[in-house]
């Protein structure tokens, strides 16, 4: 419900009269902040798992700096969840992240490069599956300005963490792990 929900808000804002130079944005050397909040698709991977993605609420908060136009860097915080099957699943990160938005276009590219957590509680049997590793993020953004400091941007993009050990406790279920997170979602952006 909340992609439909959001979608239809996003729809709903970019038509929202205006005059065109209203509604540019102000991309020049400044700070920036962002929420974003969205659904995603998690799973785990190693030897001794059965992958299946669990979908689930994501929110993600970020803030940084545009070093040019259309160049920004900064720091990422996101979490993302799922309860089934009497599992409850829990994805955090904290990426450096970047963004380009080539020339006046709409459409943004954004990437980051951080650590990332995965744990899964079972209350049931008392099991506290978790595993920690570096990880990348890769995505598209779209650019709906609402004003010369405000946007709307729709997002959909990929973290992928590995290289962490998955444990169980304090026993090592696997040495290799690895736990993807594939997101769709709504930001507003702040300049």
């Amino acid at each position: 419900m909340l992609g439909w929900s959001s979608l239809f808000a996003v729809v709903l804002l970019a038509t929202l009269p205006g005059t065109g130079e209203a509604r540019q944005l102000s991309l020049a050397p400044g700070g920036w902040v962002e929420v974003s909040a969205g659904t995603g698709w998690s799973g785990l991977s190693c030897r001794a798992c059965r992958t299946t993605l669990r979908r689930g609420p994501e929110l993600r908060v970020g803030m940084g700096r545009y070093v040019r136009s259309g160049l920004r860097f900064g720091a990422e915080v996101g979490g993302w969840t799922s309860w089934g099957e009497d599992v409850r699943d829990l994805v955090g990160h904290v990426h450096l992240v970047g963004g380009a938005r080539p020339g006046d276009g709409r459409l943004g590219l954004r990437g980051g490069i951080g650590i990332g957590h995965y744990r899964a509680l079972h209350p049931s049997d008392g099991d506290d599956i978790r595993s920690t590793g570096l990880g990348f993020q890769l995505g598209l953004d779209a650019y709906l300005p609402l004003g010369d400091r405000i946007v709307v941007s729709p997002q959909a993009g990929v973290s992928v963490t590995s290289f962490g050990e998955l444990r169980n406790g304090d026993a090592t279920v696997s040495k290799r792990a690895g736990f993807q997170l594939l997101r769709v979602g709504v930001a507003i952006f702040r300049r």
